[in-house]
């Protein structure tokens, strides 16, 4: 996860302000929201397509 780019992060599970102001960011500004779903789509698409994974299947099965 990129931070600003696929996603918010919050550095400390337990930091419950990071959080709101995350989401209070992604609901209050539209073209942060925007990107950043566009972007997250995007990066799921490319990282964990079945493509993808059956390249990795194939290293694994090829090495045995």
């Amino acid at each position: 996860a990129d931070d600003g780019y696929n996603s918010i992060v919050v550095q400390d599970w337990a930091d419950v302000e990071s959080y709101t102001l995350g989401v209070l960011k992604l609901l209050n500004e539209p073209s942060c929201y925007n990107s950043i779903s566009y972007n997250a789509i995007k990066s799921v698409r490319e990282n964990y397509s079945y493509e993808n994974a059956r390249e990795v299947w194939i290293k694994i099965l090829s090495k045995n």
